[in-house]
């Protein structure tokens, strides 16, 4: 949670509700995350999703599968064209507490340097917390973006 690292197509626009805000998204394709959601469905109504096999008892208590784990996933919430490797060609950092929206700009691939120096200056790390242009090239090498107080990590 908190920051990460998105590829994008260069023409990426990410899509905005109607109130004109940007619409939180997962960096995942809907296909897939359905396609998924739809097997586990299957397997539990037929027992033999690896929950059940562990614990058969918990088929009394949620006969439903979107009883265990939620109902099917949301189409506002993902991304509607599954794009190939060779389409994402650049990059744009993404707050993460929601389901994701762009706080950067977008760059091309190459330009991480170029995107932390435009995240120390406008983007934090967790809540009101900076870094520097340094930190973050080092912490979305590492894609693990964070803020450290004492002994307290932030992400």
């Amino acid at each position: 949670m908190g920051r990460e690292l998105r590829k994008v197509p260069a023409n990426w626009e990410h899509p905005k509700n109607n109130k004109g805000d940007y619409q939180p998204m997962f960096d995942k394709f809907y296909g897939d995350v359905l396609a998924e959601w739809i097997k586990n469905n299957e397997q539990w109504e037929n027992g033999t999703h690896p929950d059940l096999i562990e614990h058969p008892e918990y088929k009394e208590k949620y006969p439903f599968y979107s009883m265990w784990d939620g109902d099917a996933p949301d189409i506002e919430y993902y991304q509607t064209k599954k794009y190939l490797p060779e389409e994402l060609t650049h990059i744009q950092l993404y707050e993460t507490t929601s389901e994701g929206t762009p706080i950067s700009p977008i760059f091309k691939a190459d330009e991480l340097d170029k995107l932390c120096e435009y995240a120390a200056k406008n983007c934090s790390t967790f809540a009101s917390f900076k870094a520097s242009k340094e930190e973050w090239f080092e912490m979305l090498s590492k894609d693990f973006v964070h803020h450290t107080v004492g002994n307290i990590t932030f992400i």
